[in-house]
């Protein structure tokens, strides 16, 4: 009785460890996505920049 309890909980915390696990990665990769955005965004600035200068 015990035992299975235990392995119940057990199975239930790796899983919620899982899902957290997935969500920060998912964070990340929001974060990495829009941070190569704004590097895009500042690299056509660069260039207009560098074209209005020529």
């Amino acid at each position: 009785m015990w035992r299975d309890d235990l392995d119940e909980l057990v199975k239930n915390a790796t899983i919620i460890s899982d899902l957290s696990t997935m969500h920060n990665m998912g964070t990340i990769m929001v974060n990495l996505k829009s941070q190569i955005e704004s590097d895009n965004e500042m690299d056509k600035i660069n260039q207009l920049v560098t074209v209005n200068l020529v």
